[in-house]
């Protein structure tokens, strides 16, 4: 319905993103896909969800992991495609821990042509609160223990390099130093 920064909340000893029901609203977070999927490609996704005193509403309650966006099809038209858009099962609603959650998907065709493509934890119609951890998309159908994305640690990389090419630097500048004082006192 609207769009505002997430909340990050602790639960548990957890960091996640809480996200609070309304009645008829609907909540999502959202991440562009678009160019990062490959078309008939088995992917899962998983994550880590807290039911706190969620209760279903009677308008067309959903909590979902969901992907969404649009494509050009034969005729050149822009058309809405949707996929992975299985339910949570309810049976977590009341449990108030940790629930790990995977749902395993193949991206379609349509996706081929797609102009774009968004993932969503999507919530709505529900009161309580719900919060997520953790998610990620990976290739296969197995889900894996979260990790940093390959960007983030590829960056700290870059980082790590160049703190030790420093260092290496002012070593070498150090030992250059050294050896003009040792070749100074040889020359006494």
């Amino acid at each position: 319905d609207y769009k505002v920064a997430p909340e990050i909340s602790a639960v548990d000893g957890h960091a996640a993103v809480k996200i609070v029901g309304g009645l008829t609203h609907t909540r999502s977070l959202q991440q562009s896909l678009l160019g990062k999927l490959v078309v008939q490609q088995e992917y899962t996704v998983s994550g880590w969800w807290y039911f706190d005193d969620v209760v279903p509403g009677k308008n067309g309650h959903f909590i979902t992991y969901y992907i969404e966006g649009n494509y050009t099809n034969a005729a050149n038209e822009s058309k809405w495609y949707s996929f992975l858009g299985s339910a949570i099962p309810q049976k977590h609603y009341g449990e108030k821990k940790w629930v790990y959650i995977t749902h395993t998907f193949t991206v379609p065709v349509e996706y081929a042509t797609a102009t774009t493509c968004d993932f969503l934890v999507y919530t709505k119609d529900y009161t309580g609160t719900v919060y997520v951890r953790d998610v990620k998309i990976e290739k296969g159908n197995k889900a894996t223990d979260w990790t940093p994305a390959p960007e983030d640690t590829d960056a700290k990389f870059s980082e790590i390099t160049q703190t030790v090419d420093g260092i290496a630097t002012r070593v070498g500048t150090a030992e250059g130093n050294i050896s003009a004082v040792t070749q100074t006192a040889n020359g006494l």
